[in-house]
């Protein structure tokens, strides 16, 4: 759905702002109206449900300058800040690169009315909104390195395995490494995309049940740890908060 609105449009001074601003809006009533229908389904049904969204919110600052994009996060009552709209909001992000970077043999803009990139307009575009979502503890990356089917077989594998459904395919790692030393970053290449942030963990701990603990894990009890996690990313100085109940 474009409603005739096109790249041409962006050209206009404060036109990307004005598009942006009411895309999200759009797509927020959509989201969450979809999350109150199924909220209501699971209740009547005792059943899970899954809400798959074909764009994101972020997808929107890869059409804006980071000033532009900051400038509509702030004016917005609905949005506590950009760590909100990418990490607190979707619980996974998968990104399916385009087939411009990889399989440009398949590109084509005969079968879809609305792309009119080329293959290089394709491939900034694609990187652009890639890196929106840099930050999501889960964002997956599927490339063009399997054939079309091979690619949505490790889409729906990564989907079941997040929800916790059988899949018949390997599981991949997320790819996080315990480094031996601090990396340094001014040797990265300019193309590679990074952020740092700090991780602390404050666990409650009760000395007076530490017995009780561990007589209940000896039996084969159920025991439960509680944490409390802080994030900040250093670049914008964003606060993440999370709280834990884990069984041990």
């Amino acid at each position: 759905m474009t409603n005739g609105i096109n790249f041409d449009y962006y050209t206009s001074p404060g036109m990307s702002y004005r598009i942006q601003n009411s895309v999200m809006d759009l797509q927020m009533t959509l989201e969450n109206s979809m999350c109150d229908i199924l909220q209501q389904r699971i209740q009547d049904t005792r059943q899970g449900a899954v809400l798959i969204c074909d764009r994101g919110l972020m997808d929107g600052s890869a059409y804006m300058s980071n000033g532009e994009w900051e400038s509509l996060v702030k004016n917005r009552e609905d949005v506590g800040s950009v760590v909100d709209l990418r990490e607190q909001r979707y619980n996974a992000v998968f990104h399916l690169v385009t087939a411009a970077d990889g399989a440009e043999e398949f590109y084509t803009l005969e079968n879809n009315v609305v792309r009119t990139e080329g293959l290089e307009e394709a491939r900034v575009q694609d990187a652009k909104t890639r890196t929106a979502w840099l930050g999501h503890p889960k964002m997956c990356v599927f490339d063009n390195s399997t054939d079309f089917e091979g690619k949505l077989e490790r889409v729906v594998a990564a989907a079941a395995n997040i929800v916790g459904l059988p899949s018949g395919l390997h599981r991949r790692s997320n790819g996080k490494f315990v480094l031996r030393s601090k990396p340094e970053f001014e040797r990265f290449p300019v193309d590679v995309s990074y952020q740092v942030f700090d991780v602390e963990k404050v666990y409650l701990y009760d000395e007076s049940m530490s017995t009780a603990a561990a007589n209940d894990i000896q039996d084969g009890k159920d025991y439960f740890e509680y944490s409390f996690v802080r994030k900040f990313v250093q670049q914008f100085w964003y606060c993440m908060w999370t709280y834990d109940c884990t069984c041990r």
